[in-house]
């Protein structure tokens, strides 16, 4: 954890860096490949897009952890937001809950933007608790197609030298959008079928 001290949350946010960092050398060829797959995936099997897509993640931003975080209510009604899929080095967290208001994911949806936070775990002390140190991490909110809050995709460094950029950050959005619709497409498979209309 970083021992610079702050004043309050937004002091975290540096998102404005994002697009003052050199840019990396990518391979356009393969992140169109890899959103084609998903496309496919999508409709027939959307847990298995959305574990897809983290991994995708993974590879295209060279980040070291992934998740999707989605808001839910817990067993005593309070707002919580729950690591629903998880990849790469904090895999092992899928299904860990956190207050909404206490967040990275809240305080992304908050924002209602993209944002990239500084060692969050200053702020936010339930990720002092997992096994690698995030350094930063990359938040996009989620929306269903109404504009009703869903949680939010995130991306982690936790290696210092590594830094997310703008390409990153148009990569994540893009999946933002697939991963906003794989959650909404779970959320109506487990909806109630609509009862008969009167005859």
């Amino acid at each position: 954890m970083s021992g610079v001290a702050f004043r309050s949350v937004s002091d975290l946010v540096i998102t404005d860096q994002l697009y003052a960092r050199p840019r990396r050398t990518r391979d356009v060829d393969a992140d169109v490949q890899s959103f084609r797959r998903l496309s496919v995936q999508l409709v027939d099997e959307p847990a298995a897009a959305i574990q897809g897509m983290l991994e995708i993640a993974l590879v295209l931003c060279g980040a070291g952890s992934a998740a999707v975080s989605v808001i839910e209510a817990d067993d005593d009604g309070q707002t919580v937001v729950r690591w629903k899929a998880t990849a790469g080095e904090l895999a092992r967290y899928v299904g860990r809950t956190t207050p909404r208001e206490g967040s990275h994911c809240g305080l992304s949806l908050d924002a209602g933007r993209t944002i990239l936070i500084s060692h969050p775990a200053r702020a936010f002390d339930h990720l002092n608790a997992v096994n690698r140190p995030l350094v930063e991490c990359l938040v996009v909110p989620l929306y269903d197609s109404t504009r009703l809050p869903l949680g939010a995709v995130w991306i982690a460094h936790h290696d210092i030298r590594q830094r997310f950029d703008s390409d990153d950050v148009q990569v994540l959005e893009l999946l933002a959008g697939q991963l906003a619709l794989a959650l909404e497409l779970m959320r109506n498979e487990n909806l109630p079928p609509n009862p008969p209309r009167p005859s």
